[in-house]
């Protein structure tokens, strides 16, 4: 019997909340040298356009600052084990001894109930019905 893998999400690691920091950090600077930019060719006369960009940035940045601070706090509560991981994947391996008939009964009847539901095509269903009887059972 083929193996069968889990896939569980896992966390950010310390390096990805590293990055991440570098790159909030950037978009926060270059936001800022982006509003000195704007502000410089704004003339003196239109203020309501002045308005706008200052609150333009001041939503960039206070939205910069709120994930940096995540990014902060999810880089102190990393740990650099080798478990915190973006996912993880298990391998399962059942065993022989167990009841593989009645195993090989409750795949087959899922798979009936798959394609009874339309959640798979009949051609997916004839090939794997054809996989699951080719099997020791």
């Amino acid at each position: 019997m083929p193996d069968t893998h889990r896939i569980t999400p896992g966390r950010v690691p310390r390096t990805g909340a590293l990055l991440g920091i570098f790159i909030v950090v950037f978009f926060l600077a270059f936001g800022g040298l982006f509003y000195y930019l704007v502000a410089q060719d704004t003339s003196s006369d239109e203020t309501s356009l002045r308005i706008l960009q200052g609150a333009f940035f001041l939503l960039w940045a206070v939205v910069c600052i709120v994930i940096l601070v995540n990014f902060i706090r999810i880089y102190k509560a990393c740990d650099s084990s080798p478990d915190n991981q973006f996912v993880k994947i298990d391998s399962l391996r059942t065993s022989e001894d167990q009841g593989t008939s009645q195993d090989f009964n409750t795949r087959l009847r899922k798979l009936e109930s798959l394609y009874q539901d339309e959640l798979i095509t009949e051609a997916e269903y004839n090939a794997k019905r054809s996989e699951l009887l080719a099997e020791k059972w």
